[in-house]
């Protein structure tokens, strides 16, 4: 069995967070790995406003919603994870099952434009009988619930946060170092006769 992890791209980008997730689950699956790595063509708005970096990582997210997601080459997998962007370049390869991390996909529905409605036609409509895992850590903005009868939609958090010390980037990272999200993944894959 292969596992192809997705990242998503830009600020949250982390390549050792990414190789521990996968490493961790092929080794409880006893299965090879490959994260393919990704990112959009498109240009960033300018920043003139307040609060930069955290705009910059709002937009981040809003461009990766309207990649040329599912015009891109991904290598073959029996099962793609995919985070926040990359969920939904997940969600765009064939029939394979996929688990979603810190997903927008939600979103996807509620933009009005030709493109984005296509491609919420091809994530959403196409692949109805495949099983989806969607994690959700609660304190990430960005992930929101699938209401699709294919996907298991799993909420979890870590510890209470401290609204000083709340961090949007962090709580959008916290997925690869999650024990729990690991401990999930590993459990459904195997309920899904994935080995």
């Amino acid at each position: 069995m292969k596992i192809v992890v997705i990242p998503g791209v830009g600020l949250h980008k982390q390549d050792d967070d990414y190789e521990y997730f996968m490493e961790s689950i092929c080794k409880d699956l006893c299965c090879e790995g490959e994260v393919f790595k990704w990112d959009h063509s498109l240009d960033h708005p300018d920043y003139t406003l307040p609060l930069g970096f955290a705009r910059r990582f709002i937009s981040e997210a809003i461009l990766d919603l309207v990649n040329e997601a599912e015009k891109l080459e991904v290598p073959e997998a029996d099962v793609y994870l995919g985070h926040s962007g990359g969920s939904l370049v997940a969600l765009s390869q064939s029939n394979a099952p996929a688990v979603t991390f810190g997903s927008p996909a939600a979103l996807v529905n509620f933009i009005k434009d030709d493109k984005v409605e296509a491609f919420s036609e091809l994530i959403f409509n196409t692949n109805n009988n495949r099983p989806v895992l969607n994690l959700i850590n609660k304190y990430d903005l960005l992930s929101y619930p699938i209401n699709k009868g294919n996907v298991e939609n799993y909420v979890f958090s870590g510890s209470w946060i401290n609204p000083f010390t709340y961090s949007p980037v962090n709580a959008h990272r916290s997925y690869w170092r999650s024990s729990r999200a690991i401990k999930k993944v590993v459990k459904t894959l195997e309920n899904w006769g994935i080995k």
